[in-house]
C-alpha cells in the first residue's frame, strides 16, 4: 500500500489553483472551476529536530560544497533562520559593523522587520562569498 502524502495532494492542489486564478484574471476562462475547493488532505506539522551529531555532520559535509548550497546549508545551520530569509538575504541587509543581519518585513515570515546576530563563524562565512551587483 502507498504511503499516504496529503502536503503533496494540498501542494498541487494549490499549484492548479493557481494557475486557474492567472487563466481567471487573464481573460482566458470566465470562472475559477476549482476556487472553492479545499485541500484534499490534512498535514501534521514536523516535530522533527536534528541532533547535535546530525547538525555538526552536516556542517561538515556543507563546508565541502561550493556556493551558492554549501554556504546557504551553513547559514541555515549557523543563523537558525528559515530557507527563504537565507535565500532572499543581500549585502545590504547586513550590517558587518555591528554584526546584524536585517530581515526585512516583506522578507520575513511575520511581516516585521527582524534583527538577527551575527555571529563571527557566520561573519567569516560571509566575507569568504562572493559578491554580485544586487544581490
Amino acid at each position: 500500500m502507498a504511503e499516504r502524502k496529503p502536503y503533496r495532494a494540498n501542494r498541487a492542489l494549490a499549484s492548479i489553483k493557481k494557475l486557474f486564478a492567472w487563466c481567471r484574471d487573464r481573460g482566458y476562462i470566465e470562472h475559477h472551476p476549482i476556487d472553492r475547493l479545499k485541500p484534499p488532505g490534512r498535514e501534521i506539522a514536523r516535530d522533527r529536530i536534528l541532533t547535535d551529531h546530525e547538525l555538526s555532520a552536516l556542517l561538515a559535509v556543507a563546508e565541502k560544497i561550493e556556493s551558492p548550497f554549501g554556504p546557504a546549508i551553513q547559514l541555515l545551520i549557523l543563523t537558525a533562520q528559515r530557507r527563504g530569509e537565507i535565500a532572499t538575504m543581500r549585502w545590504s541587509d547586513i550590517d558587518f559593523n555591528r554584526a546584524i543581519w536585517t530581515v526585512p518585513a516583506d522578507v520575513a515570515k511575520n511581516a516585521r522587520v527582524h534583527e538577527v546576530p551575527l555571529s563571527q563563524p557566520v561573519l567569516d562565512l560571509l566575507v569568504g562569498l562572493p559578491r554580485f551587483d544586487e544581490s
